[in-house]
Order: C-alpha cells, then sequence, then structure tokens
C-alpha cells in the first residue's frame, strides 16, 4: 500500500465519521412538531372562525333591533376594534409564516 492510498483511507474514513445521521428519534420529533404546529393551527382558526361569526351576529342583532336588542355605542365600537385587532394581527402570522 502506498502512502498515497493510506492518505485516501484515512480521509474518507474521517469524512464518513462526521457526516450527520438521520436518527429515529430525530425523525419523530420533527413528525411531532409538525403534528402540534398542525393541530395549533385549526385549533386557532375554528376559535377565529367563531369569534368573528360571533361579531358578524351581534352587528346585524344591533342593526335589526331583533327582539328589542340594543347594546352600548362605546361596546360595538369596542367590540369592532377588537375584531380587526384580531384580523390584522392573524394575517400578519399568517403572512409571515407564507412568505418567510
Amino acid at each position: 500500500m502506498t502512502i498515497v492510498e493510506v492518505v485516501e483511507h484515512l480521509t474518507e474514513r474521517k469524512l464518513e465519521a462526521h457526516e450527520p445521521e438521520r436518527s429515529a428519534a430525530r425523525d419523530f420529533f420533527v413528525d411531532a412538531t409538525t403534528k402540534m404546529r398542525e393541530r395549533s393551527m385549526v385549533y386557532f382558526f375554528v376559535v377565529f372562525s367563531v369569534l368573528t361569526a360571533f361579531t358578524i351576529t351581534v352587528v346585524f342583532l344591533q342593526g335589526f333591533r331583533v327582539g328589542g336588542f340594543s347594546l352600548e355605542p362605546a361596546f360595538l365600537h369596542w367590540l369592532g376594534a377588537a375584531t380587526v385587532g384580531e384580523v390584522a394581527s392573524l394575517g400578519t402570522i399568517i403572512y409571515k409564516s407564507l412568505f418567510k
């Protein structure tokens, strides 16, 4: 065996030793993180949808005065501002995650 062959053999062994190996545990944690993100996204979407539907219902009830429904204008302004803030913050989060 020549010196060149020995050096090449030792270099190949060093490169193989430094290559990262994918372990089953790492794959499990990556899958668990992905599932957790999906579940939290579905949860926030459901909560967001319910709150927005509630706000629209309150606005329509106030506008048509169904069954004597009446709220103070200050509360309606607060409710509208909270809904706009909710939509803006969720939109920002989605925009950042899609185009990051």
